[in-house]
């Protein structure tokens, strides 16, 4: 016959010792083949691919080939390594019987023209599925045992941190600060006061050249050239994407995640709750759109949007009549009106002296109440971080509580872990919009007059969230006041607001 070889490994690290190698593979179904007289056609392995699934992609080439009858069948070194699932593969089994083929494995001795072979597949399939789970189940317990110790077992280190070797009988695989680690913290509070990703990479660049994550490379099938690992296009350049990513991560926090399961002291943090809080309450900032007029200065650019749309508005000149037949260039922000979604519905446009003079007035009191509040660090943002760390430490315990889980059942026990994990969003909300405010208190405020655009800009953009706008004719006047107008979202305010925007 002329069968098909099908070699699979379910997870190529870390497993060097125990791994099935697919030259092992290989080399068993070869010598069934010639034992037999039987011509095998070698596929590449399917490399880090779970039995739990029957889609893949070498299989499903295998069995479209056993579909155009352009194979007997399919051959195995053992029936584990072809499917783990007992429904599942008894489906994909059924399929091969029905095209005309069969399935041989090898050191299992299956042979499915028989009833007795038959019942075998399928006590051995039930077998491999249960192995399956047990594994699953010891290495969900592996890895909850290991972050609760502190152990990373994360294959890259997170830029800012060194892992500590295996042989540490202290502290194996921990995670600890290292000479990256203040231009980190550095970024952290440069994304709090509203500097730009570009910004920080540049900051990085200088201070802590990007160090590419070193991976182990996966085998290959035999004479395959490795895949070489993907790196960025200069070397020791911080990739924008990769910066953007580092103020999501709660491993700066100190905190290690695996699934469900949460260390919040796992290692020496990198930033304070505050620092992470406000670098990630930065909404996204938009750029001047096209047709704007770089001619002119414009405070608001990226920060003002149309209250009826939602749209960053445009700085440009309006022509204005006058009398006698003259006309005259006015500065505006004006709403496109047309966009890739459709017409705005209420599109708006407003001076822009008249729009930056109110931003900056309220801007300068906005600060003085913060500086007379003390906002670095007030008894209110103390008071919230105490709340978060009380919250959090409240789920663990209830998610650790196996008495618990079994009394309220698991559609109950996930319910209060719902409300728990909410409860925590809501404390983290209130922190982000505190934290946002304090990050760019004071100091600015005297500077402001020495300040290029560009910085007060970046200074705005890191106490103001968005400013809308809407037509005079919404606030009740063709002519109403920049008051009636205008209405600020502060840093953290702005979270979730839907368009219309109505005041």
């Amino acid at each position: 016959m002329n069968l098909d070889a099908y070699i699979r490994v379910s997870d190529t690290r870390g497993r060097e010792d125990d791994l099935i190698s697919p030259e092992l593979q290989a080399g068993k179904m070869d010598e069934y083949g010639q034992a037999h007289g039987h011509t095998l056609t070698m596929h590449p392995p399917e490399l880090d691919v779970s039995g739990g699934k029957m889609q893949r992609e070498v299989l499903d080439q295998i069995l479209d080939r056993i579909r155009k009858h352009e194979s007997d069948g399919i051959i195995v070194s053992k029936l584990n390594r072809f499917a783990r699932t007992l429904l599942g593969g008894l489906q994909v089994i059924q399929e091969i019987e029905a095209a005309g083929g069969t399935l041989i494995s090898v050191a299992d001795n299956i042979d499915l023209s028989t009833p007795t072979g038959k019942l075998v597949t399928r006590i051995l399939l039930s077998v491999a599925e249960m192995e399956l789970e047990r594994i699953r189940e010891e290495w969900s317990d592996a890895q909850r045992s290991a972050v609760t110790k502190g152990v990373c077992t994360a294959s890259a280190v997170p830029p800012g941190y060194t892992k500590t070797p295996k042989t540490d009988k202290d502290h194996p695989r921990m995670l600890v600060p290292n000479a990256d680690a203040l231009a980190i913290k550095r970024a952290f509070q440069m994304r709090g006061t509203g500097s730009s990703i570009s910004e920080i990479a540049a900051m990085l660049n200088a201070q802590a050249p990007y160090k590419a994550p070193t991976r182990k490379p996966k085998p290959t099938a035999k004479g395959k050239k490795p895949k070489e690992p993907k790196r960025p296009t200069t070397v020791g350049q911080w990739p924008l994407t990769t910066v953007g990513r580092l103020f999501t991560n709660r491993v700066y926090r100190g905190e290690l995640i695996r699934g469900t399961v949460t260390n919040p002291t796992a290692h020496k943090p990198i930033v304070t709750e505050q620092e992470w809080q406000a670098a990630n309450s930065i909404p996204k900032r938009t750029s001047p759109r096209a047709g704007s007029d770089p001619t002119a200065p414009s405070l608001l650019t990226g920060l003002i949007r149309c209250a009826g749309c939602g749209y960053a508005m445009t700085p440009v000149h309006s022509v204005t009549p006058r009398a006698g037949g003259a006309t005259a260039r006015v500065a505006v922000y004006k709403c496109k009106g047309k966009h890739s979604t459709g017409r705005c519905p209420a599109s708006s446009s407003i001076k822009r002296d008249r729009a930056d003079a109110y931003v900056l007035e309220a801007w300068r009191e906005q600060m003085a109440k913060l500086e007379r509040g003390g906002a670095v660090r007030t008894p209110e943002v103390e008071a919230v971080v105490e709340e978060i760390a009380n919250l959090k430490d409240e789920l663990a315990q209830f998610a650790a509580d196996i008495t618990l889980r079994d009394a309220l059942g698991p559609d109950g026990f996930r319910e209060q872990v719902d409300t728990r994990v909410a409860n925590i969003a809501d404390a983290e909300k209130r922190l982000r919009i505190l934290s946002g405010q304090a990050s760019v208190v004071a100091p600015t405020v005297a500077k402001w007059d020495d300040m290029d655009l560009p910085s007060r800009r970046k200074v705005l953009a890191g106490s103001v969230d968005v400013v809308y706008c809407r037509r005079g004719e919404a606030a009740g006047r063709a002519h109403a006041s920049a008051d009636d107008r205008l209405r600020i979202l502060w840093r953290g305010d702005g979270e979730n607001v839907s368009v219309p925007y109505t005041w």
